[in-house]
């Protein structure tokens, strides 16, 4: 990756593509699945729900969650990439070209965390409760998958002086939502954190704050 100044008019019908194309998928997604989503937003603020809709998830229900899931990966591939070029961050791929790879990167990034979660319920005996999580994980993702869409579209075409307020107010809104996924987790966790507080501790270093911190020094490292 290069730090570069871009042109700000570059690119900009593959941007309105891609817009787009984020736009009919997230109202495709809402006329097919529109019943579980709301039914999703409902569970972030109420257990019992989450609850419910984590103990019936199968077969066309899943495979809509896993659908909406996979949409996220692409909108915040894109935010990102809004986010890059507002601060003439380069890839020197083009739109699609960084889309993609921001998307892939966001995706991996995911994926690695699924991937020590369950690692760490292979070693420790809290396999329900890191299945809980990782669900839980997925429907606060597509939460913010549908909330990206129309904040990238706003930051896109915006008048100059508010894209910024979009951007970082995204940003913010990104951080709130996954405030309350740690404290879902949290409360996941609970029953454990007396009983197994070394379980606990890892955790939150491993999986949580550790991938934060290498967020904020990548970023400190490519804006500054």
């Amino acid at each position: 990756m290069v730090i570069q100044s871009t042109d700000p008019n570059q690119g900009k019908g593959s941007i309105l593509i891609i817009q787009l194309l984020l736009l009919v998928t997230l109202a495709s997604l809402w006329v097919l699945f529109g019943n579980l989503l709301r039914q999703c937003f409902r569970g972030t603020i109420n257990d019992s729900l989450m609850n419910q809709i984590y103990t019936r998830r199968s077969g066309g229900e899943l495979t809509a969650l896993w659908l909406c899931y996979l949409f996220f990966f692409f909108a915040a591939g894109f935010f990102v990439y809004l986010f890059a070029l507002r601060h003439n961050v380069s890839l020197n791929l083009g739109p699609w070209g960084s889309w993609l790879t921001y998307t892939l990167a966001v995706a991996g990034a995911v994926g690695l965390k699924h991937w020590v979660l369950w690692a760490y319920a292979r070693v420790f005996p809290v396999r329900k409760e890191v299945s809980r999580y990782a669900f839980v994980l997925m429907v606060f993702s597509i939460l913010a998958g549908l909330f990206l869409t129309p904040t990238s579209l706003a930051a896109s075409y915006a008048p100059p002086e508010w894209r910024d307020v979009f951007l970082y107010g995204g940003l913010l809104v990104l951080v709130v939502i996954y405030g309350f996924h740690l404290l879902r987790g949290l409360a996941i966790a609970s029953r454990l954190a007396f009983a197994r507080p070394v379980h606990i501790l890892l955790y939150l270093c491993a999986i949580e704050i550790a991938p934060v911190l290498l967020l904020y020094r990548y970023f400190s490292d490519a804006l500054v």
